[in-house]
């Protein structure tokens, strides 16, 4: 029998799982829990600990000052570097905004901390198509590994009926929500003409926002698979004129998607041909969410293929053979 390979994780966010951010729990501690049951014989996966000689570590973007320090030092010890990462750093003035010379300091360092870590590592794992083309540039070994979703959120199914209110739900951090903005006369428009919607926020906090009615939903994690329950509709507005917005993962509309909502969205490129509704103008969007106002049998169709879409596609199980095999073709 093969020698156990023992891969360390490091994280700039190792709080509590239902606390820690949406990424660590799906590209670290997901992953580290699916090994143990799966794979325990052939990978040992924790988080990392300074005492423990490791075939490998992953750093979970994890980029600058004593992240960089240790991947210098492991690498000099012969262990192999893995970087993920599931965002654009290059682009990420964009998505801020750059205000003042501190903040213009800032990015920089970023860019060149993530230089660093990028000529150091031996290959790459990114959440998109779109981050692996930007990568892949700086290390051909690029590999793209999307984010499972969990099995409380397939397991959870939406009843569509024929109801006097339709939910928009927004999921995600409430910062991000100034996107609805973008369609906002267009939900106004549909809002004077049905009379019955309401946007359904579930969320960090209330974003600032009041054009048409609206609820909100405290995030927890324990529960939100619950909370999408009560939306009828996921809304997936992006400004990608904003270079930082293409390189999102598909994992936001996702988790609707899992539990049956059908999704209409910007053209994100990990959103195209996943069965999600894409909108290129108002005009596509007013015509896509008054159709799925209207008919309720229409949003059970595509809610149901959503769903079945995940099933296939993105449950641990499947993402955690990519690992797998990822690791076998690294270490063996």
């Amino acid at each position: 029998m093969k020698k156990t390979k023992r891969i360390g994780f490091i994280s700039d966010d190792l709080k509590p799982y239902n606390d820690a951010w949406a990424s660590t729990r799906l590209r670290v501690y997901n992953v580290i829990n699916h090994f143990k049951k799966k794979y325990f014989l052939r990978y040992k996966l924790e988080i990392y600990n300074e005492s423990q000689k490791y075939d490998a570590v992953i750093f979970q973007k994890a980029y600058f000052g004593e992240f960089l320090t240790i991947a210098k030092k492991l690498k000099n010890q012969g262990t192999l570097i893995i970087f993920d990462i599931n965002i654009d750093v290059f682009a990420l003035e964009a998505d801020i905004g750059i205000f003042n010379e501190e903040q213009i300091q800032k990015i920089n360092q970023m860019k060149k901390d993530i230089k660093d870590m990028l000529n150091l590592a031996d290959c790459i794992i990114v959440s998109s198509e779109h981050l692996q083309q930007i990568y892949s540039q700086y290390n051909k070994l690029t590999f793209l590994i999307e984010e499972a979703i969990e099995d409380k959120f397939i397991k959870t199914n939406k009843i569509h009926e024929n109801t006097d209110m339709i939910n928009l739900l927004y999921n995600g951090y409430s910062k991000k929500a100034k996107d609805i903005s973008l369609i906002s006369e267009i939900l106004i428009e549909l809002q004077n003409k049905y009379k019955n919607l309401n946007l359904l926020f579930v969320s960090d906090q209330k974003p600032e926002i009041d054009f048409i009615p609206n609820t909100f939903i405290k995030f927890n994690f324990k529960t939100v698979h619950k909370s999408f329950l009560r939306g009828d509709i996921k809304i997936a507005p992006r400004d990608l004129s904003v270079p930082y917005n293409l390189g999102h993962a598909l994992s936001k509309v996702a988790y609707p998607m899992a539990v049956g909502l059908p999704v209409v969205a910007s053209p994100v490129p990990s959103y195209l041909n996943r069965g999600i509704t894409i909108c290129r103008s108002d005009e596509e969007w007013y015509s896509a969410l008054s159709n799925l106002i209207e008919n309720y049998e229409l949003r059970r169709i595509i809610g149901r293929r959503n769903k079945e879409y995940i099933k296939s596609n993105l449950t641990m199980k499947q993402v955690g053979k990519q690992y797998f095999e990822l690791f076998n073709f690294l270490l063996n």
